[in-house]
């Protein structure tokens, strides 16, 4: 469907679409971050799924399981480096002992599903440790602001690095949230992980190009990036 007239992006807004899709090409023809020893959390931002084990309508994925076992595997990483193993061959006792703490705070209806699947089996087929898994507390959190606006400052408190989670097509608004929330989330502490596979859902990605903008006009992102 067409943009109506009131909603036609300004000459401005259309220079940050553009600037938005060459972001996106560099993470699609771009390594993925390579796992490092001081990677101490790792937040996954969730997903539109209510669950990672909801079956995706035909031709979509469940992006809460991709951004979840991307997680998973890059604990299993860095639990490697740790301790001077094959991936392939560490336990879940190191796991438990030596991984990152994965961090998840979805919606309250989206931590209750993540929470009960904790209690059942889950993991088994991940063999992960459920206790190196962090849900918040129900905060009714409805989009990724709140995500930032209300991140427990505790969770960050001692970590040297924390690697956010989320699909490809999400990371160019999660870059601009982090410039918003400086003060509280330092960027420099931040890496920027792209849930696999890396791909762009073609509506999901033109709606993000198109969002971002708007956003900004509706005060829901700074029209400036703060410096």
């Amino acid at each position: 469907m067409s943009e109506n007239f009131e909603n036609l992006p300004t000459s401005e807004e259309r220079e940050e679409r553009k600037e938005i899709l060459q972001e996106m090409k560099g993470t699609a023809h771009s390594e993925i971050p390579s796992p490092k020893e001081n990677w101490d959390l790792i937040w996954v931002l969730s997903g539109p799924e209510r669950s990672p084990i909801e079956t995706p309508e035909p031709g979509k994925r469940n992006e809460n399981k991709d951004r979840l076992e991307t997680a998973f595997k890059i604990a299993r990483e860095v639990t490697a480096l740790r301790i001077g193993k094959n991936k392939k061959d560490i336990t879940k006792d190191e796991v438990a002992s030596f991984s990152p703490d994965i961090y998840f705070n979805g919606a309250d209806e989206e931590n209750d599903v993540l929470r009960d699947l904790l209690r059942g089996d889950f993991l088994r087929n991940y063999d992960f440790p459920a206790e190196k898994i962090i849900i918040s507390p129900n905060l009714g959190l409805k989009h990724t602001g709140d995500q930032f606006e209300k991140m427990e400052e505790n969770v960050l408190v001692g970590k040297r690095k924390t690697v956010i989670v989320t699909s490809a097509y999400h990371l160019p608004r999660v870059k601009r949230y982090l410039k918003t929330y400086h003060k509280k989330i330092d960027p420099e502490n931040i890496i920027l992980y792209p849930a696999e596979p890396v791909i762009f859902p073609v509506g999901r990605t033109l709606g993000e190009i198109k969002k971002i903008p708007r956003y900004k006009r509706e005060g829901i992102l700074p029209k400036k990036d703060k410096k």
